[in-house]
């Protein structure tokens, strides 16, 4: 997002700030692995850079921020010939105007009316000025590397002419743009519209245009009348007369949306605060000095009899502003994004609609692209832009999986084959020992006794065969129904288990009733945050068809959250050489249907030497804020703890860093880097200093790659686990690379962006490349590789399981403007040490 105050000396401030900071530089390529070919999603700009840019600035007055795009397009469409001299013009909808030719004046000023008929249609002043002249030739130093910086105005600014076309002909949110062309129906009142994602990125050696499919949810084009009666599966004929719970229903789900209403002329929208308690024909206020009730005020005023007179009406606006509307005299306005948390059931649909295997998402992307006129379009051709309509295909590779070592005593090892392996016949390398647990049933109702006891005599044989040593005192776990609230029963069981055995209970096994999120959020939070027990949850679905392979999964969620160790892998590159300590760090701001909750930090790292058990940190800071603001003291305590373990601080720290978007790196170089500096060198002041390497790592990104050959897909037509592409389309400032660690299962693939941005340890491409696809293979949940490096994926968990962490269940939904930090749960102290949360 472009800011509007101090435009320029912002982008200037940013590229001064990245040659002060002198991030990491790429060594070199990688070179291990089989070569391979593949397609990619990125297409290449044929034109040349060459010429200049104009930016202007746009101010408009009165400030009216919703409208500006509205505003802008207007002036455009009234002026564009006589003021603007027929220049094409791409904008932001916000402040920013680019063209490739000078308007005729540096400065404009023009009065516009969004409805120029009506005499009475508010009048705003726009001025527009001229405040920089960006020549393209800079981008021929950027992906030749003679700047050694990028230039993110220049990139910015053919961002926003590359989507001019797509803005304007279609529904756009940010760099998403959506067709409302065969919309897939996704509920009765719910629709899933298909587009593009579309971003320019510079590689080396040229400019490309990323184009991505891209899904999003929406209102289906309904009056209000028509959508509560889909929704609630009624007919509303009789006056439409509600029960309590279907009012509550509806206030929920009509909350903050906005609505057009046909009673009269207007393209006003209202948005939605709440329902009246009292109908239509009851609701009652004073015109003239008069009482009069809605119902007879629309027949009056509109000629209009209500159909629905027994409805509530809508609360739109804000305390004496507030005015009531009957709901049969608003409709949907069209293109309306549904911005509200999807349910399990529409989530689950919404997957099925997106999950589409790579030959699919090509086809389909290909389809919409030329539908959409994406790389070919009118405003492209007058901007002097073009775009093969050819992806870049890039050869890549695919790296071997790391050796797998399994029983400590017996050296059982193991070679994953495309990103899985079997572990039959193979022990945990370091088992715990069980020495007091709990069963709770809280599906009394449906598990029989007999099966509950097959359950636990299973789970005990599970133990067994995988190598968790199981004392004669827990044997015979005890179990008891969870009839009484969750507080009370974990208490319960807690108690008993600890007289029973004498000994501290290590862990309570929850059997949960299907579908029940809310009650598994609040066993987690009592059992990590007020008794502080290890729990963990399985479903009654899942005990019903319990067999040795689900035993065994149970099994190594168990172990390693009881200190035990699953699997090690012997020569991890840079552990292998020198005490080396691994951090994965996340910050997590809840998203749709979370209100106005704090931000959720999540820190993991190693306190082994073989990168299996890791110490946690698990906090909250303001909302929207990215940059973890206790970094330091996070940073000391777990190289103190790493110390405890190993007597010794490390030598080197690696800090993997999730949750981080290009523009936020010179940020946490500023700020993050620096407090992990400032950590190590409180510790280590009569030590050698610790080497740190700032490494970010992302998924939000919309590179994606295809196999060219069949020969190199694995069984879901994605690429094989392993693959690592760089080269032409990397970063030509930065040092990155993609790696896609794991093999698909449903749907494409995507692959990790790794990006260097501080190296003190010299690493080579290799080494961090093997590195970052061998812990891959570690993460402790299942016999898979996965998408990300087991730490990034640890801290990601460990910020989901923050959620469930208030003192309220329903505390992180409040959609209030303050937060009390009070209200946050803190991690009972016996657990931090360990991996209670995976």
């Amino acid at each position: 997002m472009i800011k509007h105050d101090s435009e320029i000396s912002t982008f200037e401030y940013r590229e001064k700030l990245e040659k002060k900071l002198e991030l990491a530089k790429r060594p070199g390529f990688g070179t291990k692995g089989r070569t391979i070919q593949v397609e990619t999603n990125l297409y290449p700009m044929v034109s040349q850079l060459s010429g200049n840019i104009y930016h202007y600035d746009v101010k408009i007055f009165p400030e009216s921020l919703k409208l500006n795009k509205k505003l802008i397009e207007k002036a455009i469409e009234l002026h564009g010939q006589t003021h603007f001299g027929n220049v094409a013009i791409a904008h932001d909808g916000k402040f920013n105007i680019f063209t490739k030719s000078q308007l005729p004046k540096n400065k404009i000023e023009l009065k516009v009316s969004l409805n120029p008929t009506n005499p009475n249609s508010k009048m705003y002043t726009i001025c527009v000025e001229q405040v920089n002249v960006i020549s393209l030739g800079v981008l021929k130093d950027v992906i030749s590397n003679k700047l050694g910086y990028s230039s993110e105005i220049s990139i910015t600014a053919l961002n926003i002419m590359t989507g001019a076309f797509l803005a304007t002909n279609y529904t756009s949110l940010r760099s998403n743009y959506y067709t409302p062309t065969n919309p897939e129906k996704l509920t009765e009142c719910l629709e899933v519209w298909k587009g593009i994602f579309t971003s320019v990125r510079p590689g080396m050696g040229s400019i490309y245009l990323n184009v991505d499919n891209t899904y999003r949810t929406f209102y289906a084009p309904l009056t209000l009348i028509n959508l509560i009666q889909k929704m609630l599966k009624i007919n509303l004929s009789g006056g439409g007369n509600l029960d309590e719970k279907a009012k509550k229903v509806i206030s929920k789900f009509l909350k903050n949306l906005s609505v057009q209403v046909t009673h009269r002329d207007t393209k006003k929208l209202f948005k939605i605060s709440n329902l009246t308690t009292t109908s239509a024909e009851k609701t009652v206020f004073l015109e003239n000095g008069v009482n009069t009730t809605v119902k007879d005020y629309f027949s009056k005023t509109y000629n209009i009899k209500l159909n629905y007179p027994n409805l509530p009406l809508l609360k739109v606006g804000q305390g004496e502003k507030t005015i009531f509307i009957p709901m049969e005299v608003c409709t949907i306005p069209p293109a309306t994004e549904f911005k509200k948390k999807l349910g399990p059931k529409e989530t689950s649909e919404m997957i099925k609609i997106c999950c589409l295997n790579p030959k699919m998402r090509n086809s389909e992307r290909n389809r919409l692209i030329v539908e959409m006129k994406a790389l070919s379009n009118p405003m492209l051709k007058r901007f002097g832009m073009e775009f093969s309509n050819k992806p870049e295909i890039v050869p890549a590779r695919i790296l071997d999986p790391p050796v797998l070592t399994y029983s400590k005593l017996g050296n059982s090892s193991v070679k994953p084959q495309n990103g899985a392996w079997n572990m039959k016949d193979c022990k945990l390398y370091l088992p715990c020992e069980l020495r007091s647990w709990g069963v709770v049933n809280f599906a009394t109702r449906e598990l029989r006794k007999e099966k509950l006891d097959e359950f636990v005599a299973g789970m005990l044989k599970a133990m067994q065969i995988i190598g968790i040593t199981v004392n004669p005192s827990a044997n015979k776990p005890m179990v008891i129904d969870g009839k009484l609230d969750i507080l009370s029963t974990l208490n319960t069981i807690y108690t008993k288990v600890g007289s029973q055995t004498r000994i501290t209970p290590q862990l309570i096994l929850c059997i949960l009733p299907n579908d029940n999120s809310a009650r598994y959020g609040e066993i987690k939070r009592i059992g990590d945050t007020v008794i502080g027990v290890i729990t963990q949850c399985i479903l009654l679905q899942t005990v019903q068809r319990f067999n040795p392979m689900t035993g065994a999964n149970m099994c190594l969620k168990i172990n390693a959250k009881a200190g035990g160790t699953n699997l090690c892998i012997q020569n991890i590159p840079i552990v292998k050489d020198s005490p080396t300590i691994i951090f994965g760090a996340d910050t997590s701001n809840p998203g749709l249907g979370y209100g106005k909750s704090p931000t959720i930090v999540g820190v993991v790292s190693n306190i082994n030497k073989t990168v299996s058990q890791y110490s946690t940190y698990l906090g909250i800071q303001e909302r929207g804020l990215d940059i973890i603001l206790n970094l330091e003291s996070i940073v000391e305590a777990q190289l103190l703890q790493f110390k405890q373990n190993n007597n010794r601080l490390p030598n080197k720290l690696l800090f993997f860093r999730d949750g981080v978007s290009d523009g936020q790196f010179l940020q946490v170089i500023e700020n993050e880097y620096e407090a992990i500096r400032r950590a190590c060198n409180k510790l280590t002041a009569q030590s050698p200093k610790i080497l740190i390497s700032y490494i970010v790592v992302q998924k939000r990104h919309h590179y994606r790659f295809f196999p060219t050959n069949p020969k190199d897909c694995d069984r879901s037509g994605n690429c094989p686990a392993g693959l690592v592409v760089e080269g032409k389309i990397s970063d030509p400032v930065r040092w990155d690379f993609y790696l896609q660690a794991h093999s698909g299962i449903k749907g494409t693939t995507r692959p990790s962006r790794y990006i260097v941005l501080k190296d003190e340890n010299n690493l080579t491409t290799d080494i961090l490349q093997e590195l970052a696809n061998s812990l891959s293979y570690t993460y402790c949940r299942c016999t898979r590789s996965v998408s990300i490096l087991s730490p990034i994926y640890y801290s990601h968990i460990l910020c989901k399981r923050g959620a469930f962490y208030f003192n309220s269940n329903d505390s992180v939904t409040v959609d209030s403007d303050e937060f009390n930090a009070s209200d946050f749960c803190g991690v009972k102290v016996n657990l931090q040490k360990g991996m209670f949360f995976v």
